[in-house]
C-alpha cells in the first residue's frame, strides 16, 4: 500500500524532446537558412548555364558524357543541347577571342568521345575508332593500315591533343570528307595534293585548298582560281564568289592533304603522325587504279609525296600556289587544261573546273 503523502512520479518519456524552445527555434532557422542557400546556389548555377547558352553555347570542342548510355547516342547520331543530359563541361574562350565559347574535354573513357559542333548540336566522334568514319570501300582497301603501330600512335596523338584542350582542325567528323566524296579508289579521276589543313577557326573542312561557304578565299586558292582563268579563259572558268571545292570532289577529284589534321595556328604540327597513312593512300591509288589518273603535285612537299607514281599516270608538277611562290612557276603552268587533255585522251570525262560546288 502506497503512502498517501508521497508524491506520485510518472515514468520518464524516452521520446520526449527536452531541447529548450529557444534552441529548437534556432536549429529550425539554421536548417531553413541552409535550404535557402542550397536553393540560391542551384538557381545561380542554372542562370550561369542559361547565360552561357545566350552567349552562343558551345562553339567547338569535345565532351565526355559521364552517365549516359552511349548506345543511345550511337543510334541517334545527333542530339540537341538539353539540361537533362548528365555531363560535365568547362567553358573556355574561343581561340580567336571573339567571345564565343568552347569546351575543354573531361576525359573519362577513350572510347566514348562526344563532339560538340556548331553551338548546340553534338554527334559521336570516336577518335579511337575513327577508321570507321571512312566509306566502307576505303575501310576494306586500307584494312592492313589500321593494325599497324603507326595508326595506334596517330590516334593516341590526336586523343592526347584533345585531352589537353588543344583546338584541332578540321572537326573530327570532317577529317575524311575527301574520301566521302570519292567513296572508293575506283571513283577517282585526279588527285590534288595539299600539305595540311588551314589552321584558323572555320576554314578547314576536310578538302585540300577548299574552305566552307562564308569563309574568305585564302591566297593559295585565289591563285589557283587566277591560274584557272588564265588557262581556260573567262568562258572556260568563271571566278567564284566562294572557296568551296566540293563540286570538284564530287567529280572524282581527291583533294588530299598529306596531313589530315592540324593544331590551331601551328602549321605542319601533325605532318609526321599522318605521313604513313596518306603515303599508303597514294600508294594504293597508284597501284590499284584501273585507269590512268592525274596527280597535281604543287610544291616540293607534294612532289615528294608523288615519287614512285607509275608512268601510266600523269604527274603535273609546278611551284606551290601560295603567295610566296605562285609567281615562281605556278602561274602559267596550265595544269587544268593539261589534265583534261590527258583524261579525254584516255577515254575519261574531263573535269568541269567551273563546277566548284
Amino acid at each position: 500500500m502506497s503512502n498517501p503523502e508521497e508524491p506520485h512520479h510518472n515514468p520518464p518519456n524516452q521520446n520526449q524532446n527536452n531541447t529548450p524552445p529557444t534552441k529548437r527555434r534556432k536549429i529550425q532557422l539554421d536548417l531553413e537558412t541552409e535550404k535557402k542557400n542550397q536553393q540560391n546556389e542551384k538557381e545561380q548555377k542554372n542562370n550561369e548555364t542559361e547565360e552561357n547558352k545566350e552567349k552562343g553555347g558551345v562553339k567547338t570542342g569535345y565532351l565526355e558524357l559521364a552517365a549516359l548510355d552511349i548506345s543511345v547516342l550511337r543510334d541517334q547520331k545527333r542530339l540537341p543541347w538539353t539540361e537533362e543530359l548528365p555531363y560535365e563541361y568547362v567553358v573556355v574562350p574561343d581561340p580567336d577571342g571573339k567571345g564565343e565559347t568552347g569546351v575543354h574535354a573531361k576525359v573519362l573513357n577513350k572510347r566514348s568521345l562526344i563532339y560538340l559542333d556548331e553551338f548546340t548540336n553534338m554527334e559521336i566522334c570516336k577518335i579511337w575508332d575513327m577508321e570507321k568514319m571512312l566509306p566502307e570501300a576505303w575501310q576494306i582497301a586500307l584494312a592492313a593500315e589500321f593494325v599497324k603501330p603507326y595508326w595506334l600512335k596517330l590516334k593516341e596523338f590526336l586523343f592526347e591533343k584533345d585531352r589537353l584542350g588543344r583546338f584541332i582542325y578540321p572537326p573530327v567528323r570532317q577529317i575524311f570528307v575527301a574520301f566521302e566524296h570519292c567513296p572508293s579508289p575506283d571513283s577517282i579521276s585526279a588527285v590534288i595534293i595539299g600539305q595540311d589543313p588551314y589552321h584558323s577557326p572555320g576554314q578547314a573542312h576536310g578538302l585540300a585548298f577548299s574552305v566552307p561557304f562564308g569563309q574568305a578565299i585564302p591566297s593559295s586558292l585565289a591563285n589557283i582560281f587566277e591560274e584557272l582563268q588564265q588557262d581556260l579563259g573567262k568562258d572556260g572558268f568563271t571566278y567564284p564568289s566562294h572557296g568551296c571545292l566540293t563540286g570538284w570532289a564530287k567529280q572524282g577529284v581527291l583533294l588530299l592533304n598529306t596531313a589530315l589534321t592540324v593544331t590551331y595556328r601551328q602549321p605542319g604540327s601533325h605532318a609526321t603522325p599522318w605521313h604513313d597513312f596518306t603515303a599508303a593512300v597514294i600508294k594504293l591509288i597508284n597501284g590499284t587504279s584501273k585507269r590512268p589518273l592525274v596527280f597535281f603535285a604543287w610544291g616540293q612537299h607534294a612532289q615528294k609525296a608523288t615519287e614512285g607514281i607509275d608512268k601510266n599516270h600523269c604527274v603535273l608538277m609546278a611551284a606551290h600556289p601560295s603567295g610566296l611562290s605562285a609567281d615562281k612557276g605556278f602561274f602559267g603552268c596550265r595544269h587544268f587544261s593539261a589534265a583534261n587533255t590527258f583524261l579525254t585522251t584516255n577515254g575519261q570525262k574531263p573535269i568541269s573546273w567551273s563546277t566548284t560546288y
